[in-house]
């Protein structure tokens, strides 16, 4: 992309009640790890950056990770 430019795209945005820290720490150290960004304190993960094959993994690892946070 150019510069400035913009590339529209959809993302899961996470409002955890955890530090954000932990939050990545958790991803990361998923498998397979996911990497987002944190603004406003609301954690994204842009659905471009998975292929739709790879669906059932971020479903599989985001529900991992809700189980530990109960």
């Amino acid at each position: 992309s150019l510069p400035g430019g913009v590339i529209e795209s959809v993302a899961l945005v996470l409002n955890p009640a955890i530090k954000p820290t932990e939050l990545t720490r958790m991803l990361l150290d998923a498998t397979p790890p996911l990497v987002g960004y944190f603004e406003k304190q609301e954690f994204y993960i842009d659905l471009r950056t998975i292929d739709p094959s790879e669906d059932g993994e971020l479903i599989a690892v985001l529900a991992n990770i809700a189980t530990c946070l109960q």
